[in-house]
């Protein structure tokens, strides 16, 4: 088993080497090759990514939608799923550096996926936040019923207030 720098280290390796395939296929794509060449420079960037990086159920999500969308990069829906998973937590978890202080620090992950056009970018995003976008949906439904009851509520007490001062 690795230790958390070497894991680190192997991390930052596949992620530079990504990025300089990408490159490579970006300029092989307005240099005059062929669409599929570049296309194939693209995916084939992603082909030593480890679904273990990732929380179980996101990888075999992020693998799901990358086959769905005829094998599109593993790496862009892992880099997706990992986004959407970072703003799905949001604020409620924080870091504290010091040992006896009481600073917190909310880190913020921010990513893109910077490929040629027409690599499936965007449908990707759309792709992986849907089950976000599910939750978002049913807590604003829960939320919607909460407050009609809040409504029915405040008039009842309205009603009863009234009553009591005219008493």
């Amino acid at each position: 088993m690795m230790d958390y720098r070497e894991k680190r280290a192997q991390i930052m390796n596949m992620a530079h080497e990504t990025a300089r395939r990408h490159e490579e296929a970006a300029k092989a794509s307005t240099g005059g090759i062929e669409r599929e060449k570049a296309d194939a420079k693209v995916t084939d960037a992603s082909a030593s990514f480890e679904l273990e990086l990732l929380p179980h159920n996101a990888g075999i999500y992020a693998k799901n939608v990358a086959h769905r969308m005829n094998n599109a990069p593993l790496s862009f829906t892992a880099t997706a799923a990992l986004l959407v998973l970072s703003s799905a937590i949001g604020r409620r978890v924080g870091i504290r550096p010091k040992r006896r202080d009481n600073w917190t620090v909310t880190p913020n992950l921010w990513g893109m996926l910077i490929a040629p056009p027409s690599i499936k970018k965007s449908p990707i995003f759309s792709e992986m936040i849907k089950p976000l976008q599910k939750l978002e949906m049913e807590a604003y439904e829960r939320h919607e019923e909460e407050m009609a009851a809040y409504r029915l509520e405040r008039v009842a007490y309205d009603i009863e207030m009234k009553e009591y001062k005219e008493r």
